[in-house]
């Protein structure tokens, strides 16, 4: 049987929380992979991030992610929904920064937390933009992006 461990820190005492990991928590996680596999998007890792993949796209929106993020995992259809309709001007891609191949994602992009959308204008590192689970905002922080020259 596997458990999960949460460290609380609070008010200077830790607390020790062990959760028995059973079905409930695994068939998540899995729909989150089979959603991630499934998608238009394009995966990106740490040999891929600065490539020439999305150099000649004029905007790129990496998507760093983790599979046990409930975040991530929350924002991932607003990023199928954008990456949809958005798909033929803007180049979408995940990386799961908790691979090993996508590892130094996180630090060459100082990641604090996730999920988080970085930026590329022809290659070239922007920036980073919120990952609002609000479709409509979403969609105007890449219409903002769109018009940007």
């Amino acid at each position: 049987m596997k458990y999960l461990t949460l460290v609380l820190i609070g008010l200077g005492l830790a607390t020790y929380i062990n959760y028995k990991l059973d079905e409930s928590v695994t068939p998540m996680v899995t729909s989150f992979q089979t959603q991630v596999k499934s998608s238009s998007i394009h995966k990106v890792n740490d040999a891929t991030i600065l490539g020439t993949e999305f150099d000649k796209n004029a905007i790129a929106v990496i998507d760093a992610y983790a599979t046990w993020c409930g975040a991530c995992i929350a924002f991932h259809p607003t990023f199928v929904k954008a990456s949809e309709e958005y798909g033929s001007k803007i180049y979408f891609g995940e990386a799961d920064v908790d691979k090993p191949d996508s590892k130094n994602i996180s630090r060459n992009f100082d990641i604090k937390f996730i999920p988080t959308l970085l930026v590329f204008r022809y290659g070239a590192y922007k920036g980073t933009i919120e990952a609002n689970f609000d479709y409509k905002e979403f969609k105007k922080a890449l219409d903002k992006l769109l018009s940007e020259k």
